[in-house]
């Protein structure tokens, strides 16, 4: 098996995955104002039905163990997102109708795997997943079950991590067929990678 220097080599190692092989637009160290500094937003818009959802994927990544603590930031950031994209969307009503904001932590092993088993359970729109990294097959990342997020109140201005420019421009990329899988599922692309 082999190690992992730091937490930044796996971001960097996702970032490049979810750019070239996915195709989503990826942020890395995006600023969410109070609510922190997330490790990586990936998102797309997704077009089905004559329906337009903005896709966006939080993702938390911890070197060694994750605990409780991971998964509450992993939501802070997980917030700030939905709050910044549902005030896009509302703002473009006529290029998106839907947000979904989902959640991924990613680590390498658990401090409480029973703990963590119980409120994965009880939580939806946020997965963990346990990676290691091989000489032969590089990242592996393997995927627990999902969980309910509860309400996180704040009344803070959230910036916007996404401009109505960017959703344009994919939206023009998936309808001119620039996007491989532009009548696909870049959710079901995104866990491929994923055991």
């Amino acid at each position: 098996m082999v190690t992992v220097e730091s937490e930044k080599e796996v971001e960097e190692y996702l970032c490049s995955f979810l750019e070239k092989e996915i195709r989503l637009s990826v942020l890395q160290q995006p600023n969410l104002g109070s609510y922190g500094i997330a490790d990586i937003i990936a998102w797309t818009v997704i077009n089905e039905d004559d329906s337009r959802t903005l896709l966006a994927h939080v993702i938390e990544v911890k070197k060694g163990k994750a605990g409780v603590e991971g998964l509450a930031q992993l939501c802070r950031y997980m917030k700030a997102v939905e709050l910044s994209l549902n005030e896009l969307k509302n703002e473009n009503f006529c290029t998106l109708n839907n947000v979904l904001v989902q959640g991924m932590l990613i680590c390498e092993d658990l401090f409480d795997p029973e703990a963590m088993g119980f409120l994965l359970a009880q939580m939806q729109n946020v997965y963990l997943y346990k990676y290691t990294v091989t000489m032969d097959k590089g990242l592996i990342a393997i995927r627990w079950p999902g969980w309910i997020k509860g309400p996180y109140k704040n009344d803070i201005q959230v910036p916007s991590v996404v401009t109505s420019k960017q959703i344009e421009k994919k939206v023009n990329e998936i309808e001119s067929g620039e996007l491989d899988w532009a009548n696909g599922n870049p959710y079901n692309l995104f866990h491929e990678f994923c055991v």
